[in-house]
């Protein structure tokens, strides 16, 4: 096939593409799903030909598509959604944590109104070692929980920030290990202050005290990057 029926295929797809009222908000996710599956498809097709004009051109029209997908299908939801699927690691740890203080924060309103206790304790680490113990789940979920804006805006900038650093240096895999691994030792070295100090030790069995929020562990992405590469000038304006 040579350039000008390629060029002629893709115009092609395009009228139909049109026609199918895709580009408009009538067209459904599914069909955009299926044309940018075929997008993909001639992307690849035409990689193992090495026509590489082909495939920058198919790639504007696959961005194109993505567009047009989004503003058809605009809410959060939607957004989340193919920020999760589509996204790097670190942008799922961004959407996993936005998920959760969503939905945290909405199951407070609804037990609050309901007259029910709150549930968010069972997502928070207990600072008592017994608590712990019935609770093990907590040591890895408080990492993601965060019911203050405030403190969740702070934290997940940071993390975007620094996140994009430390993917200069390392993979995406050790940035959610090093995520994971800042959050427990935080956790577990908190637990340890919390119970070795009198003042704290004896609050936490008077009085259920918990350890909540990424702090730890966007920490230990900072450190991580810093050490990397003490000396990188970072420009937040």
């Amino acid at each position: 096939m040579n350039s000008s029926e390629k060029a002629y295929d893709r115009d092609n797809f395009l009228a139909n593409f049109i026609g199918c009222q895709c580009f408009t908000a009538e067209c459904s996710q599914k069909e955009y799903d299926d044309n940018i599956a075929e997008i993909n498809a001639m992307i690849q097709h035409n990689i193992d030909i090495g026509n590489n004009e082909e495939v920058r051109a198919w790639r504007r029209m696959l961005q194109r598509t993505k567009v047009e997908k989004r503003r058809a299908g605009m809410s959060l939801k939607n957004d989340l959604i193919d920020l999760f699927k589509d996204g790097s690691l670190l942008n799922r740890l961004i959407v996993i944590n936005l998920t959760v203080f969503v939905v945290v924060n909405l199951l407070n309103v609804i037990s609050t109104l309901c007259g029910l206790p709150s549930g968010e304790r069972y997502l928070m680490l207990p600072l008592s070692p017994g608590v712990l113990l019935v609770r093990p789940w907590t040591l890895l979920t408080y990492m993601f929980v965060q019911t203050q804006f405030v403190h969740l805006i702070f934290n997940l900038l940071v993390l975007y920030w620094f996140g994009k650093l430390f993917l200069l240096f390392f993979s995406q895999k050790d940035l959610v290990g090093v995520y994971i691994f800042g959050g427990l030792v935080g956790g577990l070295f908190s637990m340890t202050l919390y119970n070795l100090i009198p003042y704290y030790s004896q609050r936490i069995y008077t009085a259920e005290s918990y350890l909540l929020g990424a702090s730890a562990a966007v920490m230990a992405i900072v450190v991580a990057t810093a050490v990397m590469s003490p000396d990188y000038r970072l420009r937040l304006v």
